[in-house]
């Protein structure tokens, strides 16, 4: 290899381990019962898009939104110009906090976290949480066992003038939805055997679970499926 073509590969390495977005500012404002989220990058380089990440403790985060299927998450290809952001978080709970972090995915694949900025912020309750009629009665329950394997069961409790059209749904840490369950009582348990939609066996991991309806989206909970 002549040094000119060294060079040049060298030049290409740092291009793709270069992310593809440099973040200028990331802010939160509760806006009515919802999360609103902007930021600002400096410059872009190939980027695809932004996917969001919320947590609430810090330390484990797991994929809310992605620029595959919300419009206003996709990047701005390459530009030395700043561009401006915005999201809004409407599965958020009222007293409860949350943080959140960005990664850019550049064109190609490859997936950049940008951790310079992690903000914050709790949710406090409003008329528009009264309006969500949120039922006295509701609860849902930490899985048990957990982790598990080759299945756990989930309590609830949802008073009987709520739930209609209630679910449980099963996702990922990349927000994929993994299966669904009806509740078809206003109390019951469900009992997943760590299977998705076509009745397949998903891998080893961690996945979420929460409850919604028409009128609400409960907390999210975490489970662990081992093998």
């Amino acid at each position: 290899m002549n040094p000119t073509t060294f060079t040049n590969t060298i030049e290409t390495g740092l291009q793709v381990l270069q992310p593809s977005a440099s973040l200028g500012s990331f802010s939160l404002t509760q806006v009515g019962a919802n999360v609103q989220l902007d930021w600002q990058t400096q410059t872009e380089t190939d980027n695809e898009g932004f996917i969001v990440h919320r947590s609430e403790d810090n330390s484990f985060f797991y994929a809310i939104a992605s620029y595959a299927n919300d419009p206003s998450l996709v990047g701005a290809g390459t530009t030395t110009t700043p561009q401006n952001y915005t999201f809004t978080d409407v599965s958020v709970t009222a007293n409860t906090t949350y943080y959140y972090k960005l990664t850019a995915v550049k064109t190609g694949g490859n997936e950049y976290s940008l951790e310079s900025i992690i903000p914050t912020i709790t949710v406090l309750p409003t008329n528009l949480e009264e309006e969500k009629n949120l039922p006295n009665g509701f609860s849902l329950s930490q899985n048990f066992p957990n982790p598990f394997n080759p299945t756990t069961s989930i309590n609830y409790e949802l008073e009987i003038t709520n739930y209609e059209f209630a679910k449980l749904v099963i996702f990922n840490v990349l927000g994929e939805v993994v299966n669904e369950f009806v509740l078809e009582n206003s109390t019951g348990s469900v009992v997943w055997d760590g299977k998705d939609f076509k009745g397949n066996l998903v891998s080893s991991g961690t996945y979420l679970y929460r409850i919604e309806t028409n009128n609400f989206i409960s907390d999210t909970k975490k489970s662990i499926l081992i093998k």
